[in-house]
């Protein structure tokens, strides 16, 4: 075999290399968008039903608002309804972000760089919710005392049994947000661990 035809097959076998490595990456990155989308479906289905959720709550207040008959009660019922329309857009704002990246249309950094650019936008949304959440909680019981027993809570006679329990039920309140945004924070970072693959 002379050297002309053996450069010729080992440039054949080097290019037909090259194309499988190519295929091989691009199928690497095809199953790892099925995975990525597979894993953020977990937070689409969570938000989206905490969506549902919300609206029916301010379904119910708008349904209600006649029946809170003071100044004080309408204002609670105008907070519930101010917290329940706005903090879940937010939550579905960071959702289509994330379910937004393309592994196969965009280079490595760029997919680490919108991912933890919405990571950010996630835990600034975290920290409203918790700041948030005692004003739900408060103006969700006032609203409730009135509507399902006709009784405003401002006026009740505050026995221990009911102070204890309204404080345990916003300690059970806080400490269910708490334990659900670990969730959320296990679920992303098993979405890094992923997307780091890649680089390998």
């Amino acid at each position: 075999m002379e050297l002309e035809e053996m450069k010729n097959l080992w440039e054949g076998m080097s290019q037909r290399l090259n194309n499988q490595k190519t295929l091989t990456d691009e199928l690497v990155i095809e199953m790892t968008q099925l995975k990525y989308n597979s894993k953020t479906n977990f937070f689409k289905n969570k938000e989206f039903f905490g969506l549902a959720v919300a609206y029916t709550m301010i379904g119910i207040v708008i349904y209600s608002f006649e029946s809170l008959d003071t100044w004080y009660l309408k204002t609670f019922g105008i907070v519930m309804i101010i917290i329940l329309g706005i903090l879940p857009l937010f939550s579905i704002d960071w959702v289509k972000r994330l379910r937004k990246i393309e592994l196969t249309k965009s280079s490595y950094k760029e997919v680490l760089e919108q991912f933890y650019k919405t990571q950010k936008r996630i835990k600034q949304i975290e920290s409203i919710g918790l700041i948030i959440s005692p004003f739900l909680f408060v103006s969700s019981s006032v609203f409730f005392s009135k509507i399902i027993g006709n009784e405003d809570l401002f006026k009740l006679n505050m026995s221990w049994a009911l102070i204890t329990s309204i404080v345990l039920i916003f300690i059970g309140t806080i400490y269910f947000i708490i334990i659900s945004n670990k969730k959320k924070r296990k679920q992303l970072k098993s979405i890094e661990q992923l997307l780091k693959e890649l680089k390998h």
